[in-house]
């Protein structure tokens, strides 16, 4: 797992993504369902062991990059994540869903 800012975003985000798919995770401390599904993502880093990067991106640390996601995929609530392959935001999900949903995802 990495936690993306400013500093990282190209190189850690779009540019690692064009080698492994790298799953971004919108969140924020004060968010209750953000603190269910980071571990839930975690454990799915784990158990596919390389297939996917869990990358972390706090919204309130780097609201300019959370913000613009937002604005692309039309959400305005977190936790929020987005799926991005070969450095292009490609899919995402909204809440806290269950590890057999992220799964299908």
């Amino acid at each position: 797992m990495i936690d993306i800012t400013l500093e990282n975003f190209q190189t850690d985000l779009i540019e690692g993504s064009a080698q492994t798919p790298v799953l971004l995770d919108i969140w924020a401390e004060w968010c209750g369902p953000c603190k269910q599904l980071g571990p839930v993502l975690e454990k799915l880093e784990t158990e596919y062991a390389g297939r996917f990067t869990l990358a972390k991106l706090d919204a309130d640390k780097v609201p300019q990059i959370s913000s613009q996601l937002s604005q692309m995929f039309g959400v305005r609530s977190i936790p929020f994540c987005v799926m991005f392959v070969g450095g292009q935001p490609v899919d995402g999900f909204v809440g806290a869903i269950p590890a057999d949903k992220i799964r299908e995802f």
